[in-house]
């Protein structure tokens, strides 16, 4: 097995287990659409090619980490430090990787974000206003994701330059600088994420809805913010005012780039997570209700001492298995090992006393 190195481990980790929260949360998505007996939607269709989209940017990185040639390092520092044993083979498979994985990272984020539009559109398209201004954001997405793909196919002239390191220093050509691209598109994708979150919040106010329904609801749908803070980190990585050709820190990009598909993928999933939310709060106030059954119910156990004062003075006075009413708050209920046997007695009278009125205590 090869080698790898850390950044290729911190990447083929944060790869793995985003692919495996993006599978998990799309197939729950559509294992409640099943149950429910229900069409595939607009969104689930948009969702569905988002996975897919996902399955190849984390393939790229799978297999350029585990079968490409060299450690699987990230690290643009390490790269140009081995040329001699090999380093250029390995900064032209990192540069081909990033160049198809951007065009697919694209297109995977862009699918999410129509995914969660075309659900706002059936759950608040009543609103003219706000349908409208919903038909617009696709148009926003929609254009984004093609201008930014046509970059991303055509970042040289000619394009195998890209990933050519040789190519780049020996024969003429241009390139736009891989710093500001990528940080104009995250920048784009920043901006219309956080107008897609301010959405919902003003609708879910107009609805005919109890107040603690309304605070829920919304925030379900705020669970997107979590993108918005992975991009801005992702921001952090990317910018580097020292160079406009490399980004700041290449292995640090592609984890948060890892990170923020596989989330952008699970908040498009979790507004149609409703059974399981039904199951988890009848679970929750089922717990809630034994355990109060069971502190309720549990046998009182009196000590020696209020054995041999209280109650066996009202035992032998009445002559019948009963508890004084009036006695319970100088009786000390503890267990002791020499009163079980007038315990066991007594636990049937026990629970009899405490389901009754207190009226009818003898």
């Amino acid at each position: 097995m090869k080698h790898i190195g850390d950044s290729g481990s911190a990447n083929l980790g944060a790869s793995i287990s985003m692919l495996i929260l993006s599978t998990v949360a799309v197939g729950l998505r559509l294992l409640f659409r099943l149950q429910a007996k229900q069409r595939p939607i607009l969104s689930d269709v948009f969702v569905m090619f988002s996975l897919v989209f996902a399955f190849v940017w984390y393939g790229f990185n799978i297999n350029y980490i585990t079968q490409g040639p060299g450690p699987g390092t990230y690290d643009l520092t390490e790269i140009m430090a081995s040329l001699q044993i090999g380093g250029l083979t390995w900064g032209n498979a990192l540069m081909k990787m990033s160049y198809f994985g951007e065009i697919f990272f694209t297109a995977a984020i862009s699918s999410a974000k129509l995914s969660i539009l075309s659900l706002y559109q059936r759950i608040f398209g009543i609103s003219v206003p706000f349908r409208r201004f919903n038909y617009f954001m696709d148009g926003v997405v929609v254009v984004l994701w093609i201008i930014f793909t046509f970059l991303f196919i055509f970042p040289c002239h000619p394009v195998s330059r890209y990933w050519n390191l040789a190519e780049q220093e020996l024969s003429p050509g241009s390139c736009v600088e891989e710093a500001h691209l990528v940080f104009a598109f995250e920048f784009t994708n920043l901006i219309v994420d956080v107008v897609m979150l301010g959405m919902p919040p003003f609708m879910i106010s107009q609805l005919n809805l109890p107040r603690d329904k309304k605070w829920s609801t919304c925030g379900i749908l705020l669970l997107g913010g979590m993108v918005c803070i992975v991009s801005i980190v992702r921001l952090s990585y990317i910018w580097n005012p020292s160079s406009a050709e490399n980004l700041k820190d290449l292995s640090a990009t592609m984890i948060t780039s890892d990170i923020q598909l596989g989330i952008a993928l699970l908040c498009a999933c979790l507004p149609t997570y409703t059974p399981l939310l039904r199951l988890f709060n009848r679970t929750l106030t089922s717990l809630k209700q034994s355990s109060a059954r069971k502190t309720y119910e549990y046998p009182l156990k009196p000590s020696k001492q209020s054995t041999e004062g209280k109650y066996s003075n009202d035992h032998s006075s009445t002559g019948s298995n009963t508890i004084c009413a009036s006695g319970h708050s100088s009786v000390d209920y503890t267990t002791n090992a020499d009163t079980r046997e007038e315990s066991r007695g007594m636990n049937s009278m026990s629970s009899y006393t405490a389901a009754n009125d207190p009226s009818e205590r003898v």
